[in-house]
């Protein structure tokens, strides 16, 4: 029984981990790789620019939209033999987006020495 117990407990730990470092150690993976790997893998960056060092930033970014749809209902309807008045109540539609940008910083020789990950 105890077995079982760490087992879960180990597994819960390492989504966890999963979750919270992913992104960041697949992109620390391209730490010593070439320029050349990085865009014939990810093809051409959004954005280049200088790193003030001699080398330079690849920006490759991503925007996501997501749309939540508002929803509207008519919780009664009053009817009278010359007349009918209707309520409808609801909520107004959602509009979320959400910004990824992964950084690839390359020194004058062509070698990635640095990634970083921002979201918004």
């Amino acid at each position: 029984m105890k077995v079982i117990r760490y087992t879960i407990l180990l597994g819960l730990l390492g989504l966890m981990a999963c979750a919270t470092f992913g992104e960041g150690q697949a992109l620390t993976a391209w730490e010593g790789k070439s320029y050349e790997q990085l865009v014939a893998t990810l093809g051409s960056p959004q954005l280049v620019k200088s790193d003030n060092l001699g080398g330079r930033v690849l920006v490759y970014s991503k925007a996501e939209t997501t749309v939540i749809p508002g929803m509207s209902f008519t919780p009664y309807s009053i009817t009278s033999p010359n007349m009918t008045t209707t309520q409808t109540q609801g909520t107004p539609a959602s509009v979320t987006t959400k910004t990824e940008e992964k950084l690839f910083y390359i020194n004058p020789a062509g070698v990635i020495y640095r990634t970083d990950y921002r979201e918004q």
